[in-house]
């Protein structure tokens, strides 16, 4: 009898622990898409950075960090 009852708690305490458990999963994020203006606006970033290079513009400082002194 007390084996009985043992086991039925024990499974029980196993239950909510995997309904816990099942409850505390991250939900998928949905992945967001591309807007026409990202599109515009990578492809003149893209377009500056290779003008920038084929130029040497601002003496090759142009994609450099600066840092204040």
């Amino acid at each position: 009898m007390l084996n009985r009852r043992l086991l039925i708690i024990v499974g029980a305490t196993l239950g909510v622990l995997a309904l816990v458990a099942l409850r505390a999963q991250p939900k998928p994020v949905k992945e967001s898409e591309l807007t026409a203006l990202d599109y515009a606006e990578i492809q003149q970033l893209n377009s500056h950075y290779a003008q920038a290079l084929d130029t040497c513009a601002d003496k090759g400082n142009e994609f450099a960090v600066q840092s204040p002194t």
